[in-house]
């Protein structure tokens, strides 16, 4: 689906309890307040695809505020909307790293956004390790160009634990994250089980 939220809700409303794969892709220029997705609840919904897009990426850089206070992903993803959520693709903005909006997944890939998804610093993504025992695949790729391993230190992280979380399930692992960062990730996971695997480490 492609086009402003209150369109898809239009859709949505009428389908709410049959659908269960979604994607949406937004504009640059959106209204990243607008909360009516909101008024949909989608119970059998599993996979969910969310993205910024731009048909020029100079513009896209040029206009879109990547310190914009709210995070308007999250405003499509409270807690309670999509129950059976298993599958889950953002690109461009991710959501904060809170145990709400990752739980039980057993795919998630997250690409081209960057480090902090809003004003908030919430840098620790191990919270999706601990809230998702079956995860089995899962990628963040982040931008590059805004980022870099002097913006990390282990030290801010929200999570600081005491032994590495199990990857049981874990077989896809891909990952594109200044230096810093990976090690972070790496030193805190156990992975079991993992038979494809990408690291791009970047300064």
């Amino acid at each position: 689906v492609k086009g402003r939220p209150f369109d898809v809700r239009d859709v949505l409303s009428h389908h709410s309890d049959r659908v269960t794969m979604l994607s949406i892709d937004f504009p640059w220029f959106y209204d990243f307040n607008n909360r009516s997705l909101l008024e949909v609840t989608l119970p059998r919904l599993a996979h969910l695809h969310l993205s910024i897009q731009s048909e020029n990426v100079d513009d896209f850089d040029e206009n879109y505020d990547a310190s914009h206070p709210t995070n308007f992903f999250s405003y499509l993803m409270p807690t309670d909307q999509f129950p059976l959520l298993r599958h889950l693709t953002l690109d461009r903005q991710r959501l904060p790293w809170k145990a709400e909006y990752y739980h039980n997944l057993t795919r998630l890939k997250i690409s081209s956004c960057t480090l902090y998804p809003s004003s908030d610093r919430d840098l620790d993504v191990c919270v999706v390790f601990q809230e998702c025992p079956d995860l089995e695949e899962f990628e963040l790729s982040l931008d590059p160009s805004n980022v870099a391993s002097q913006d990390f230190s282990p030290e801010q992280c929200l999570l600081q634990q005491s032994h590495r979380i199990p990857c049981k399930a874990l077989r896809t692992f891909h990952l594109a994250v200044p230096g810093a960062y990976a090690a972070h990730i790496l030193q805190s996971i156990e992975l079991f089980a993992v038979t494809t695997l990408y690291l791009r480490i970047f300064e």
